[in-house]
């Protein structure tokens, strides 16, 4: 559990700081040759059909990304239904296209705020929080690694942070695919209601009540047949 935990915080301070590997698909256009009827060359009139491919593409930070979105990149991954009208390259004028620096601003003032709360409690030298958000998250793993066996309520909330500021980050930025919500299974710890992304890309994550916020749990892909049974049981 402890590893697992860390694991996951290294994760997010990875996404957050320095950079991560995104899934990419594509389509190629492959031609088939029939060697019976193909008079050759590039304009033969052999069928050519679209593959599906896909690689890994480094990705920036999501904290340069914010700094970077002055340049109002289409970074949308919601399914077309739900895009709506295609997004204007050029620059707009606030509020909108101001939305990204602000979220790096409360991103960046909650960390110091918040973790500096942590760290008074777990006994940690605030000073080195003194660094730039980029070396904290980079160093962060290491410091929650140091009082996670005495206070594991600590540890949980720091990962709860950094799973909301990874989320807040990707909607400024719009990397978010739009959330589905589970119809007859809530979440195990809390009773909150589940949702994952459209094209379940992300974890299984809590979201809470109407009344009550999230607990932060979240259920990796082994764990979705079991929710999906319990579901049913319940019902």
């Amino acid at each position: 559990m402890t590893e697992a935990l860390l694991e996951r915080l290294r994760e997010n301070c990875a996404t957050l700081g320095d950079g991560y590997r995104e899934r990419v698909e594509y389509k190629l256009p492959v031609k088939y040759h029939d060697k019976d009827t193909c008079t050759g060359g590039a304009e033969c009139a052999c069928p050519v059909r679209e593959e599906n491919r896909t690689r890994l593409v480094r990705r920036s930070g999501l904290l340069e990304q914010l700094r970077e979105f002055q340049k109002n990149r289409d970074t949308d991954r919601n399914p077309k239904a739900a895009r709506g009208a295609p997004r204007i390259k050029t620059a707009g004028r606030p509020p909108g296209d101001v939305t990204g620096f602000l979220a790096l601003d409360e991103i960046t003032c909650d960390a110091y705020m918040s973790l500096d709360l942590i760290f008074i409690e777990a006994g940690r030298d605030r000073t080195w929080l003194s660094a730039p958000l980029k070396g904290v998250f980079q160093g962060l793993p290491y410091q929650v690694a140091q009082f996670i066996d005495a206070r594991p309520d600590l540890a949980h909330d720091t990962l709860k942070l950094t799973d909301k500021w990874v989320r807040q980050a990707k909607s400024a930025l719009r990397v978010n695919a739009s959330d589905a919500m589970f119809g007859d299974t809530v979440c195990g710890n809390c009773g909150g209601g589940l949702s994952i992304t459209w094209d379940n890309s992300s974890d299984v994550r809590c979201v809470g009540t109407p009344e009550t916020p999230p607990c932060g749990e979240t259920y990796p892909m082994s764990e979705w047949v079991a929710l999906y049974e319990k579901g049913k049981r319940d019902v």
